[in-house]
């Protein structure tokens, strides 16, 4: 997946995960997917793509406590969006943010693309 692309789907699902309290990753997804561009991403690249997409990021932002829940089958239990959750969303509108998170993309393959974004915020990058 294109890294533009990666970065839309991450910063959409957490926007939305904002929307909710004690819900899955299935609702989550679901009004996500109501978005035209995420619509449109999911076409792009496929559903079965997609879906291991988004399984992979959901379970990478609860591991790394961007997300407040726990892991399940087959759907992972969501209470609702961390400080730091919070804090990355408001660091996503600044452009000097932004600019640092894409460059470091090739790094999104060694690492998981939330401790970048965790270790930006916190100014650890």
């Amino acid at each position: 997946m294109e890294p533009e692309d990666y970065l839309y789907v991450y910063f959409k699902l957490l926007s939305t995960a904002t929307k909710y309290d004690n819900t899955t990753d299935r609702v989550i997804v679901y009004e996500a997917s109501k978005d035209a561009k995420f619509n449109k991403l999911i076409e792009k690249y496929g559903e079965e793509h997609f879906s291991n997409v988004l399984k992979s990021l959901v379970n990478e932002m609860i591991n790394e406590g961007v997300l407040l829940g726990q892991r399940a089958k087959p759907s992972n239990v969501i209470a609702g969006v961390s400080p730091i959750g919070y804090m990355i969303l408001a660091k996503s509108k600044d452009n000097n943010f932004m600019s640092k998170l894409k460059k470091s993309a090739p790094k999104w393959a060694f690492n998981t693309i939330t401790s970048i974004i965790v270790s930006l915020v916190s100014g650890a990058l």
